[in-house]
């Protein structure tokens, strides 16, 4: 199986305060520190290992982001009015396009809550994504347009498989570069154990609240026992 997630934008001044707040990363900066890397993401809940995923940058991203940019300025807040504007810039080259291409590495698992108490997802599906790349020459929808349809009623768009294998020769010709996509192999380091207590990458004592990054997934949340979306148990120093 081969699916097109579409992610978001802050939608509102409080989704991106609650970023700026846990590290200053939306979804879109989660990609780039992730590349080349693994991550944890929204996903189907019938996606197995070695399925593929397209992550694209939902073409409203940049009219969303530019409204939060302008609540920004009503702050009068510079770190924040700053934080917004290279926000804006970033959703507004990579709008409407798949911008990212990564492989199933585990079965999804679920779980209720997304770390964001002002995420603009609902999905409670996640998987980890193994051999994640970020498109040198992103795709744009609009080019798409005559064989692909993306979902408006979901996050996820599932292709058939000529939809894929036409998309697939599209991606590699314009990133010839990018490793040659190969459903089985998926050579992993050893599988962590999620109940088997792993030291967090950081712990940041930021606005008052300690916000902890999993060493297993990369996900940043505030402190707790467990990781909120890959569920790892976390070792805190004493």
């Amino acid at each position: 199986m081969t699916i097109i997630t579409n992610f978001q934008a802050p939608k509102n001044i409080e989704d991106l305060i609650e970023r700026f707040d846990k590290g200053r990363m939306t979804n879109i900066d989660h990609l780039f520190a992730d590349n080349g890397k693994e991550t944890v993401w929204t996903v189907s809940k019938d996606v197995k290992r070695g399925d593929i995923v397209l992550f694209l940058c939902a073409k409203t991203s940049v009219n969303h982001m530019g409204h939060v940019r302008q609540q920004a300025k009503d702050m009068k807040n510079s770190e924040i009015i700053a934080f917004a504007e290279n926000e804006y810039q970033k959703y507004k080259k990579y709008a409407g396009s798949i911008m990212a291409i990564g492989t199933i590495a585990e079965k999804p698992f679920q779980t209720n809550t997304s770390g964001y108490e002002n995420a603009g997802w609902s999905s409670t599906w996640y998987a980890k994504i193994y051999k994640l790349n970020i498109l040198r020459e992103p795709i744009k929808m609009d080019e798409l347009k005559d064989f692909i349809t993306i979902n408006s009623f979901g996050a996820i768009t599932k292709l058939k498989d000529v939809q894929w294998n036409k998309l697939e020769k599209i991606i590699q010709k314009r990133n010839p570069a990018l490793f040659e996509i190969n459903r089985e192999d998926i050579r992993l380091e050893k599988e962590v154990d999620i109940n088997t207590p792993l030291k967090p990458t950081k712990v940041e004592l930021i606005n008052g609240s300690f916000i902890t990054t999993c060493n297993s997934c990369g996900q940043t949340f505030i402190k707790a026992p467990r990781c909120p979306i890959c569920g790892q148990l976390q070792k805190y120093e004493e």
